[in-house]
C-alpha cells in the first residue's frame, strides 16, 4: 500500500467523520426533547400547580402541590420568583429529581419582603443539554394571598 493510498483512505475517513458529526450536532440542535410534562398546563404549555395554603402570612411557609412526569434523567437549574405587579426574584437552585411521575407537596418559604398583596409562585426550569443547546420550562400555582 503506497502512502497515497493511505492519505486517500485517511482523508475519506476524516470526511465521513465529519459528516456524522454534523449529522450528530443537527439532531440534537432541532429533535423535540420532551423531559417534563406536567399533570395540568393552561393554553401556552406551562404547568399550573395547586396552592394548598391560600393565604399566608409575611414570612410564612407556601405549601403546593408540584404534579408532573420526568422523562429523562437531566439535571436542571430552577429559578423562581413571587410574582403580582412586580416580580420578586428568589435564589436560583439545582433541581435532580429521578425519573417518573411526582404528586408531592412542596413548601417554600415567603419573604418577608413582600407586602401583602395576591401573588403566583413562578419557576423556569432550565435543562442544559450537549452541544450548549438549553430546554426550558416554566411553572406557576394558583394565586395566593400574602397578608
Amino acid at each position: 500500500m503506497k502512502f497515497k493510498d493511505l492519505l486517500d483512505y485517511f482523508s475519506y475517513l476524516v470526511l465521513l467523520l465529519a459528516f456524522g458529526i454534523m449529522i450528530f450536532y443537527a439532531y440534537m440542535s432541532y429533535y423535540p426533547f420532551e423531559i417534563l410534562k406536567f399533570d395540568k398546563v393552561d393554553k401556552n404549555g406551562n404547568g399550573v400547580y395547586e396552592v394548598l395554603t391560600p393565604e399566608v402570612e409575611n414570612g410564612g411557609i407556601l405549601m403546593y402541590r408540584s404534579d408532573f412526569t420526568k422523562l429523562m434523567n437531566i439535571p436542571a437549574t430552577m429559578q423562581c420568583a413571587f410574582e403580582d405587579e412586580i416580580i420578586y426574584q428568589v435564589s436560583e437552585r439545582s433541581n435532580n429529581n429521578t425519573v417518573g411521575d411526582h404528586n408531592e407537596v412542596r413548601a417554600v418559604d415567603v419573604p418577608m419582603s413582600l407586602v401583602p398583596e395576591t401573588y403566583r409562585y413562578t419557576c423556569r426550569v432550565i435543562y442544559k443539554l450537549t452541544m450548549g443547546r438549553t430546554i426550558e420550562y416554566n411553572f406557576y400555582t394558583e394565586p395566593f394571598t400574602v397578608k
